[in-house]
């Protein structure tokens, strides 16, 4: 049975699998490559999709005003140190993304929970002692927090204890559940003792935060580091003051930018058109399935070759899949082996 998996309590969201997947430590050395290295070109793709022109970049995004965006891509913008969780497939070429979300409102960091859960499964648990297997698990909020602590450490210099503000809307889990915001603070300080430090994590809301000259407070005392789960947009305020260097900020309202699904579709015709340097457009080809932005131009296929991409889109629809850039949680995903000529051609349209 694997009842003990509906023991999450709050702090997992969503169903658990029965099964845990198992990867060698190669496999695992590959995944982790190819989501840094992806991550990395998608942070610079304003630059290399765009050539660095900001009208350009916001027509694109949908930024109405060009002046606001140049000042949100001046240093510190919170870019190169974001939040994000890679989505992935695994097929006889390897490991391929289907997409990077940039965002801390993710599902992902309660693995040190679903490992406890796991091991309770009496059938997973007589596999491990039959296999004789020796594995290990990433405990993902200590890792986070790892960066989160880095990123403090290196832009600033705190005097005495060091503290998060874990930012969530009133009605998220983490906001009415005292174990989630135990759960939050006891990883925290974890990670803080390794280094020697003191410190807390509290979970809050935005209202609860207080600008105070150069200084963001809790409760009268400083944070040093805020994580954003939902409603930065709200928040200018505290944009300002980590515009100033007086906290580190993940994400920041650079998120939907950077979130924008159609950037693979950038990066994926920049490979093909060979406009990045032969390492990343390796990485590109081996890790990111080809990927089109519908429109009714023409561009490379996946053969190299040019083709009209609304008609290559028509005649394929058993080798694609369509996706809006803006929705998440499988949302407006249509498979094309799941639907016929009618439907595809009416997802097309759309």
């Amino acid at each position: 049975t694997y009842a003990p998996l509906d023991r999450a309590g709050k702090l997992i969201l969503a169903d658990l699998q029965p099964w845990p997947v198992f990867l060698s430590r190669r496999r695992l050395d590959e995944l982790a490559t190819a989501c840094r290295e992806i991550a990395r070109l998608l942070r610079r793709i304003h630059r290399l999709a765009f050539d660095g022109d900001l009208e350009a970049v916001a027509r694109f995004y949908g930024f109405l005003d060009v002046d606001l965006l140049g000042r949100f891509l001046e240093e510190p913008n919170g870019v190169d140190p974001s939040l994000t969780r890679g989505d992935f497939i695994y097929d006889d070429g390897g490991f391929r993304m289907l997409e990077l979300n940039f965002s801390p409102s993710l599902g992902g960091w309660e693995s040190s929970v679903a490992r406890k859960l796991h091991l309770e499964v009496p059938s997973t648990r007589r596999f491990f002692e039959d296999a004789g297997l020796d594995y290990e698990t990433t405990d993902t909020m200590e890792e986070l927090y790892e960066h989160v602590v880095s990123e403090v450490l290196t832009r600033l210099d705190p005097a005495g204890p060091v503290r998060l503000a874990y930012s969530v809307p009133d009605w998220a889990v983490l906001a009415q559940s005292q174990e989630a915001r135990d759960w939050v603070n006891d990883a925290w300080s974890r990670v803080l003792a390794h280094r020697g430090l003191e410190g807390s994590a509290t979970v809050c809301t935005l209202d609860e935060l207080e600008v105070n000259g150069d200084r963001l407070l809790h409760d009268g005392r400083p944070v040093h580091a805020l994580i954003y789960a939902g409603a930065h947009a709200a928040a200018r305020c505290h944009y300002r003051l980590f515009k100033r260097g007086a906290f580190c900020l993940f994400n920041g309202p650079l998120e939907g930018m950077l979130a924008d699904k159609r950037n693979l579709g950038l990066l994926s015709d920049l490979a093909s058109r060979g406009d990045l340097d032969p390492d990343d457009r390796a990485t590109v080809e081996n890790h990111v399935p080809w990927t089109r932005i519908v429109d009714d131009g023409e561009t490379l296929g996946p053969d190299g070759g040019p083709v009209p991409l609304m008609e290559h889109a028509r005649t394929e629809r058993k080798n694609l899949v369509l996706k809006q850039s803006s929705s998440f949680g499988s949302r407006a995903v249509v498979l094309g082996t799941a639907v016929d000529d009618d439907a595809w051609r009416a997802a097309l349209e759309r």
